[in-house]
């Protein structure tokens, strides 16, 4: 019976010590863009460790970057509930209702997160965002050409006199009508000979302009210079202002990771590259939003010759950017430029490299203006 009474008192710090192993197994899981993977893992640690609100705050991030806003919305409760003192709780909730839109839910969340957690910016700047899309006019829907350049391939192809003969074949006409309606599989239907024909023969002349609308619209930047200068394919980032008190928690960690950013650009410039994905992991695994960091870490594998590295790494953040409420289009256009070159190193296909060169061009978003 001691013997039995010693191992029941320190069962708890051994599942305390799983528990964590497993959150650290979701972060990095997380972190790679693999978010039923760090699903698993945060709930494996919620078995072990039920008492801890954070593993339901990473677990219910996890289910907004996949896109299951009603998951993350319960998780978000849940740290609520246990901790009502917590700020990310009240984060978590909101922001799971406003991707679901709901603007006045989500807009009572965040007060109610204020009322516990005065004066906290997270919230503060959480609500202020709601506010703003909540009386946002609605986007006005883009022309099905922007939506997808490939968008009227039968018609073009009817008046083909090869490609007419084609239109009878079921096995073609499927493959066609995927490329149609889901303008991300173009790149996957390129591996098809009968497709790179297709393909082809379109950006050959047969309607499509792949020199964008007249005037001249700029064209994707080559690989090398996006690879020489990961820090260009970022989005341009407005500084918050100097606070005139002591930084928040928030405040704090968003400054840590800026800092944790250059960091690591400064390693890519002097060549340090271990160095320069240490802090590119970190940054991420800190802030799972800056997707355009694993364009940084891409770029340093690309300067190692890490081609295959390269490659699993942009198709994670093209992954990882598509999971973002509001999708940031432009942001996933420019990583294919990239994607191409670690393809054209890493493939045996690499004749599909220009191809790709032009979808990129096509794709992205100011050639349909």
């Amino acid at each position: 019976p001691a013997i039995l009474l010693r191992s029941t008192t320190h069962l708890p710090r051994q599942q305390s010590s799983m528990a964590d192993a497993c959150k650290a197994k979701g972060n990095a899981a997380l972190q790679a863009g693999e978010f039923d993977e760090a699903i698993g893992h945060y709930t494996e640690a919620i078995g072990l460790d039920g008492s801890n609100h954070v593993f339901y705050s990473n677990r219910s991030a996890a289910y907004l970057s996949k896109g299951d806003a009603d998951a993350a919305m319960a998780d978000g409760d849940k740290c609520i509930t246990m901790k009502p003192d917590w700020p990310k709780g009240y984060g978590r909730k909101g922001a799971a209702l406003h991707k679901l839109k709901k603007y006045d839910e989500a807009a009572a969340v965040y007060s109610a997160g204020l009322e516990a957690c005065p004066d906290d910016k997270a919230l503060t700047d959480g609500l202020a965002t709601v506010m703003k899309d909540k009386d946002k006019p609605p986007p006005a829907a883009p022309p099905p050409s922007a939506a997808n350049p490939f968008g009227n391939i039968i018609g073009k192809l009817a008046t083909h006199p090869k490609f007419s003969t084609w239109m009878s074949n079921p096995s073609v006409m499927g493959k066609i009508n995927m490329m149609q309606s889901n303008p991300q599989s173009i790149a996957m239907m390129l591996q098809d000979p009968e497709m790179q024909e297709v393909v082809q023969a379109l950006l050959g002349g047969m309607g499509i302009n792949t020199q964008g609308p007249p005037g001249g619209a700029e064209e994707a930047a080559p690989a090398a210079a996006a690879a020489a200068s990961p820090a260009a394919q970022e989005p341009m980032e407005v500084d918050p202002p100097t606070p005139k008190g002591p930084l928040s928690d928030e405040e704090q960690k968003a400054e840590d990771v800026k800092a944790m950013r250059e960091q690591g650009n400064a390693h890519y410039k002097a060549k340090e590259f271990e160095q320069a994905l240490t802090c590119y992991d970190s940054v991420f695994e800190q802030d799972p939003e800056q997707v355009s960091v694993l364009n940084n870490k891409a770029a340093v594998y690309m300067e190692m010759k890490e081609w295959k590295q390269a490659e699993d790494t942009i198709k994670g953040a093209i992954e990882a950017a598509q999971a973002l409420r509001p999708t940031p289009f432009e942001t996933i256009a420019k990583m294919y430029d990239p994607l191409r070159d670690t393809i054209h190193h890493s493939s045996p296909l690499s004749p599909l490299s220009p191809l790709l060169t032009t979808l990129t061009t096509l794709t992205t978003p100011h050639h349909s203006h």
